[in-house]
Order: structure tokens, then sequence, then C-alpha cells
């Protein structure tokens, strides 16, 4: 993947710690961009890189349409995680839509039944009830 695709999806990091023992993949709720994810990087433990997501027609890619499927979404931004993630074991984390787009992303990733345990554990999920 060329480095000006990559960019598209990953906007830069600045500095990033010179030992990295994970990657932390944070997809964004419904409506918002990557940035929500920046004051992250601070926050975090050292040996943990946030990687905010920046999805088509959020943010810095306003001009591109926004993608209406998660199943499709999934599928386009699974390359990109593999490639970003490396040889790094890799967390996705997503917030109300983005837990369902991480959702898709972990059927993406791993394609072959067998294996979808391991990407179950690499997934964070986080919304709110809506009923009690």
């Amino acid at each position: 993947m060329s480095v000006i695709s990559e960019n598209l999806w990953f906007p830069p990091a600045g500095s990033v710690a010179s030992h990295l023992g994970v990657r932390l993949f944070c997809l964004p709720h419904g409506g918002a961009d990557g940035s929500v994810f920046r004051p992250w990087r601070s926050l975090v433990g050292p040996g943990i890189e946030v990687v905010p997501v920046q999805l088509p027609g959020r943010g810095n890619r306003m001009e591109e349409p926004a993608e209406r499927s998660l199943v499709r979404l999934g599928k386009r931004l699974a390359g990109p995680i593999a490639d970003r993630a490396g040889e790094l074991p890799y967390v996705l984390f997503g917030h109300s839509v983005g837990a369902l787009l991480a959702y898709e992303l972990g059927r993406a990733l791993t394609p072959d039944v067998e294996h979808v345990y391991a990407a179950w554990a690499r997934v964070v999920a986080a919304g709110r009830r809506l009923f009690s």
C-alpha cells in the first residue's frame, strides 16, 4: 500500500514510541472522524500506539462519499489495517457504530472460521444501553 493512500485512513501520528508492543486502531462513532481519539495518545501507556481511523466522508476525507455499508467498509479497511499493523499485535476499538464496524472488520480480517476467535480477542466495543 502506498504512503499516500495509507495516510487517507490513518492521519500522521506525530512521534511514536521507539518500542511498540501493540497498535490500538480506534473507529469513531457515527458522524465523527478519527480526530476524536487524538487525545488518547497522551493517555495510554508506553508501548501502545493509538491509531485513529479516518473514514471516507469524514474529516479530511469529507470530499469522498461516505460508505453506506458497514460490511463493504470493513472489507475496504481490512487491507490497510493489516498493512499498518505489520507484525505487531493490534486491537480494534470501536465506539457505537464504530463497534459495529470493528465487528465487520474482524470478520473481514479473519475469513477462516477456525480462526475467528483470534479476531474477537482483539475487538473492544463501547456503547451504552438504550433500554433497561
